[in-house]
């Protein structure tokens, strides 16, 4: 049991990595678009908040899942569960 906490350890971590990848890319599309665009919003540039967004929730995510694993708690495995599967449904 404790090699599949391991795994499950390891695995969110690689995820919350992603996560703040993902951030971390749309804070920088932000700051370039914010340079080179001056007037008004066009569709591009709500691309980045999007990745933001999409980032934190991954993110939280991650948090909720280690948490879970870590103190055992059966309400924090379930929300954790509930997220992936919406993750895989909006995919």
């Amino acid at each position: 049991m404790k090699s599949v906490k391991f795994l499950l350890y390891v695995l969110l971590l690689a995820f919350c990595a992603c996560a703040v990848g993902l951030i971390a890319v749309g804070v920088g599309a932000q700051l370039v678009l914010s340079q080179t665009i001056i007037q008004g919003a066009t569709p591009g540039s709500l691309l980045p908040m999007v990745i933001i967004a999409v980032g934190a929730f991954l993110f939280l995510v991650a948090f909720v899942g280690c948490c879970g694993a870590c103190k055992e708690n059966y309400c924090l495995m379930i929300t954790f569960a509930i997220f992936l599967s919406l993750i895989m449904l909006v995919e």
